[in-house]
């Protein structure tokens, strides 16, 4: 299977799990990233979405800032369509006064998928004061707020301000979402030294058997990225590749990616992970893209194969009623054509 052919159907997968809310966000950045590029590294290269936006025209209507932001009082950001949404989105690239209340609306935003709408437009639009203000909601002294700011942060290229409120956060904090955010905004700006390596290795590890999964899976995928070497993360992501919660598998599946681990034992844990009752199908897609990387017995390629095959048959849509091809299969039937 081509890493191309496996990143589309699993990619055709996601998405018809993702409309329904049963795939988190980790799963895109743990195991989808990991494989197409994306992923949570301090060495992505993000483009810089805030000149895209403001290129965009505004579309046929020509409104004012302050209409769009009486307009604004009575929306719903999630509800929008999408040629509303880059309309607003350009609007708000244009009128700073439209980005602080957008940028408010998301500090005190408790719907979930109105938040992750009012954040994918303030990342859309990148703007100095959006990562300004980003920065300013994850050194606040509410614990909401501060995981709304650093999950803002990571959207945006590595910014040291950034990586600074979460090497300062990760010692005291204890709210998870927090913790979590901090976790993902470990992402300095330039090589980090060996000593300043080590020493976060040291950090991250003591929150790989946190109490919440979502810490759990960030550590994970944190500590293989950092250590570069391997000796603490191998042995670290092996034992999460077992682990009784999804979310923490996946971000193991990521992390063998991320951090280009190799060993027999990875591999074994991986492929018995193919074959584990019920195990989500973003992580079995993961598992195949990492596998690709590693000498397969003759054993291990058959079920490689059959799990291919599964996702393929899982991502393919089903044929309406009637359908032409169910048709030609239940005059076949079993023993071919009558």
């Amino acid at each position: 299977m081509s890493s191309n052919s496996s990143s589309e159907a699993l990619s055709k997968a996601f998405h018809r799990r993702s409309a329904s809310g049963a795939v988190l966000a980790l799963a895109v950045a743990a195991v989808i990233g990991a494989f197409i590029g994306a992923g949570l590294t301090r060495l992505s290269r993000h483009d810089m979405p805030a000149a895209r936006a403001a290129s965009q025209p505004p579309g046929e209507r020509s409104t004012s800032g302050e209409e769009w932001l009486a307009r604004l009082s009575t929306a719903s950001w999630k509800d929008l369509g999408a040629s509303d949404r880059q309309e607003w989105t350009h609007a708000a690239a244009q009128s700073k006064p439209l980005r602080a209340e957008l940028i408010r609306r998301y500090a005190k935003e408790r719907d979930k998928d109105e938040g992750i709408a009012l954040r994918d437009a303030l990342a859309e639009i990148s703007t100095p004061d959006v990562v300004a203000a980003a920065l300013q909601l994850a050194d606040s002294s509410t614990a909401a707020e501060r995981a709304a700011g650093l999950r803002l942060l990571v959207r945006f290229p590595p910014n040291l301000k950034a990586y600074e409120i979460a090497r300062r956060l990760l010692p005291v904090e204890r709210d998870p979402a927090v913790l979590a955010g901090a976790l993902m905004n470990l992402r300095p700006e330039e090589l980090p030294s060996s000593s300043e390596s080590r020493a976060m290795v040291a950090q991250i590890v003591s929150f790989i058997h946190h109490a919440d999964p979502m810490v759990r899976a960030h550590s994970i995928q944190m500590l293989a990225e950092w250590d570069k070497e391997g000796a603490v993360a191998a042995p670290a992501v092996l034992e999460a590749l077992s682990a009784p919660d999804p979310l923490v598998r996946q971000a193991a599946v990521g992390a063998v990616m991320v951090g280009q681990l190799r060993s027999e034992a990875l591999k074994k844990a991986m492929v018995k992970l193919l074959s584990r009752p019920g195990e989500d199908i973003v992580t079995k897609g993961g598992v195949l893209q990492a596998l690709e990387r590693f000498p397969l017995s003759d054993e291990e390629h058959a079920v490689f194969l059959s799990t291919q095959r599964e996702l393929e048959r899982a991502s393919s849509p089903e044929p309406p009623p009637g359908d032409s091809r169910q048709v030609s299969a239940a005059r076949e039937g079993p023993s071919g054509p009558r």
